[in-house]
Protein backbone atom coordinates (compact mmCIF):
# COMPACT_ATOMS: atom_id res chain seq x y z
CA UNK A 1 0.00 0.00 0.00
CA UNK A 2 0.69 3.37 -0.49
CA UNK A 3 1.63 5.99 1.92
CA UNK A 4 -1.54 7.87 0.97
CA UNK A 5 -4.02 5.29 0.66
CA UNK A 6 -2.26 4.32 4.60
CA UNK A 7 -3.30 7.99 5.48
CA UNK A 8 -6.47 7.86 4.20
CA UNK A 9 -7.49 4.57 5.58
CA UNK A 10 -6.34 6.15 9.17
CA UNK A 11 -8.65 9.00 8.61
CA UNK A 12 -11.46 6.83 7.47
CA UNK A 13 -10.95 5.08 10.54
CA UNK A 14 -11.09 8.06 12.65
CA UNK A 15 -13.66 9.60 11.30
CA UNK A 16 -15.85 6.22 11.90
CA UNK A 17 -14.93 6.04 15.76
CA UNK A 18 -15.84 9.91 15.97
CA UNK A 19 -19.23 9.36 14.85
CA UNK A 20 -19.54 6.78 17.18
CA UNK A 21 -18.46 8.48 20.06
CA UNK A 22 -20.59 11.29 19.03
CA UNK A 23 -23.55 9.45 18.40
CA UNK A 24 -23.50 7.48 21.50
CA UNK A 25 -23.10 10.70 23.79
CA UNK A 26 -26.04 12.47 22.09
CA UNK A 27 -27.99 8.87 23.11
CA UNK A 28 -27.28 9.16 26.27
CA UNK A 29 -28.11 12.59 26.54
CA UNK A 30 -31.84 11.79 25.65
CA UNK A 31 -31.51 9.13 28.01
CA UNK A 32 -30.42 10.94 31.22
CA UNK A 33 -32.98 12.16 33.66
CA UNK A 34 -34.32 15.70 33.08
CA UNK A 35 -32.63 17.94 35.82
CA UNK A 36 -35.21 20.02 37.88
CA UNK A 37 -35.58 23.60 37.17
CA UNK A 38 -34.35 26.42 38.51
CA UNK A 39 -36.74 28.63 40.59
CA UNK A 40 -35.45 31.36 37.73
CA UNK A 41 -36.22 28.71 35.00
CA UNK A 42 -39.91 27.60 36.31
CA UNK A 43 -41.01 31.23 37.41
CA UNK A 44 -39.62 32.66 34.38
CA UNK A 45 -37.40 34.65 36.48
CA UNK A 46 -39.98 35.30 39.57
CA UNK A 47 -38.33 33.28 42.70
CA UNK A 48 -40.09 30.65 44.32
CA UNK A 49 -38.96 28.87 47.33
CA UNK A 50 -38.87 24.80 47.45
CA UNK A 51 -41.20 23.67 50.14
CA UNK A 52 -39.63 21.20 51.95
CA UNK A 53 -42.02 19.08 54.74
CA UNK A 54 -40.96 18.25 58.43
CA UNK A 55 -42.94 16.27 60.71
CA UNK A 56 -42.16 14.42 64.09
CA UNK A 57 -43.78 12.20 66.78
CA UNK A 58 -44.95 13.50 69.90
CA UNK A 59 -47.21 12.72 73.00
CA UNK A 60 -49.63 15.32 74.31
CA UNK A 61 -49.30 16.91 77.80
CA UNK A 62 -51.95 19.19 77.80
CA UNK A 63 -54.88 20.63 76.02
CA UNK A 64 -55.71 23.79 75.77
CA UNK A 65 -59.46 23.79 73.24
CA UNK A 66 -60.62 27.31 74.08
CA UNK A 67 -57.26 29.44 73.01
CA UNK A 68 -56.55 26.36 70.24
CA UNK A 69 -53.12 24.88 71.42
CA UNK A 70 -51.94 21.82 72.63
CA UNK A 71 -48.13 21.22 74.45
CA UNK A 72 -46.80 18.17 73.55
CA UNK A 73 -43.16 16.37 74.28
CA UNK A 74 -41.39 15.26 71.15
CA UNK A 75 -40.59 11.87 70.68
CA UNK A 76 -36.88 10.90 72.88
CA UNK A 77 -36.59 14.07 74.56
CA UNK A 78 -37.48 15.79 77.60
CA UNK A 79 -38.87 19.32 75.75
CA UNK A 80 -42.05 20.43 76.06
CA UNK A 81 -43.33 22.01 72.32
CA UNK A 82 -46.65 24.50 71.89
CA UNK A 83 -48.70 23.74 69.17
CA UNK A 84 -50.49 26.45 67.68
CA UNK A 85 -54.11 24.87 65.95
CA UNK A 86 -55.19 27.30 63.30
CA UNK A 87 -58.06 27.16 60.66
CA UNK A 88 -55.97 25.12 58.16
CA UNK A 89 -54.93 22.73 60.48
CA UNK A 90 -56.02 19.44 59.24
CA UNK A 91 -56.97 17.00 62.35
CA UNK A 92 -57.51 13.64 62.34
CA UNK A 93 -57.56 10.41 63.52
CA UNK A 94 -55.98 7.57 62.53
CA UNK A 95 -57.69 4.02 63.43
CA UNK A 96 -56.38 0.54 62.44
CA UNK A 97 -58.51 -2.18 60.69
CA UNK A 98 -60.37 -4.42 63.05
CA UNK A 99 -59.40 -6.95 61.20
CA UNK A 100 -56.14 -7.81 59.92
CA UNK A 101 -55.50 -8.83 56.33
CA UNK A 102 -54.49 -12.17 55.93
CA UNK A 103 -51.23 -13.80 54.43
CA UNK A 104 -49.10 -10.23 54.73
CA UNK A 105 -52.13 -8.61 52.39
CA UNK A 106 -52.25 -4.95 52.58
CA UNK A 107 -54.34 -2.81 54.63
CA UNK A 108 -55.06 1.17 54.63
CA UNK A 109 -55.98 2.53 58.42
CA UNK A 110 -59.09 4.72 58.23
CA UNK A 111 -58.91 8.55 58.92
CA UNK A 112 -61.18 10.56 60.34
CA UNK A 113 -61.63 13.97 61.22
CA UNK A 114 -61.82 15.58 64.73
CA UNK A 115 -61.67 18.59 66.30
CA UNK A 116 -59.11 19.67 69.32
CA UNK A 117 -61.32 19.10 72.13
CA UNK A 118 -61.01 15.54 71.19
CA UNK A 119 -57.44 15.17 72.03
CA UNK A 120 -56.61 13.63 75.32
CA UNK A 121 -53.04 13.56 77.44
CA UNK A 122 -51.14 10.89 76.67
CA UNK A 123 -52.44 10.88 73.04
CA UNK A 124 -49.51 9.56 70.59
CA UNK A 125 -49.73 12.32 67.78
CA UNK A 126 -47.61 12.67 64.36
CA UNK A 127 -47.48 16.58 62.69
CA UNK A 128 -46.52 17.68 59.59
CA UNK A 129 -45.12 21.36 59.08
CA UNK A 130 -43.33 23.52 56.53
CA UNK A 131 -40.64 25.37 58.90
CA UNK A 132 -37.78 23.82 60.22
CA UNK A 133 -39.15 22.83 63.99
CA UNK A 134 -35.25 22.61 65.14
CA UNK A 135 -35.12 23.95 68.62
CA UNK A 136 -38.27 25.94 68.42
CA UNK A 137 -40.61 25.83 71.86
CA UNK A 138 -43.53 26.78 69.52
CA UNK A 139 -44.98 26.18 66.08
CA UNK A 140 -47.40 28.04 64.53
CA UNK A 141 -48.07 26.57 61.30
CA UNK A 142 -49.19 23.03 61.41
CA UNK A 143 -50.38 21.70 57.99
CA UNK A 144 -51.72 18.43 60.20
CA UNK A 145 -51.89 16.81 63.30
CA UNK A 146 -52.69 12.99 63.21
CA UNK A 147 -53.59 11.16 67.07
CA UNK A 148 -52.08 7.94 66.20
CA UNK A 149 -53.05 4.40 67.55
Amino acid sequence: MSKDKIIILIVIILVIVAGIVAFNLLQKGKNAPAEPLSSEQSSGGNEQEVVQPFGFSAKVLSIDAKNSFLIVRPENTEDEVKLIVKEGTILERIINPKEMPEHGGVFTAAQEKVNISDFKNDDLIYLTTETDFSGKTEIDDIKTIRIIP
